[in-house]
């Protein structure tokens, strides 16, 4: 009879443990999934910024070049 109830206490507890485990197991798993979307969020808005700040130059640029131009025709602004 203690034997049983002995078996049926560690198939429990090593029920709870696996259980605890597995629970373990899925909160990292999201925890990385959550950092993997987040880093890739991250890097689209980087991307984004470098976009816009590219853009922004090649504009200073072009108006620059516009000007120059409008200079050496003896055009006045």
């Amino acid at each position: 009879m203690h034997r049983i109830r002995y078996r049926v206490r560690a198939e429990v507890a090593r029920k709870q443990a696996e259980g605890e485990a597995k629970a373990q197991r899925e909160a990292a798993v999201s925890g990385a999934r959550h950092r993997i979307s987040g880093s890739d969020a991250e890097g689209e808005r980087a991307r984004a910024s470098a976009a816009e700040d590219q853009l922004r130059l090649l504009r200073e640029v072009g108006w620059a070049k516009r000007e120059e131009k409008e200079r050496e025709r003896g055009g006045g602004g």
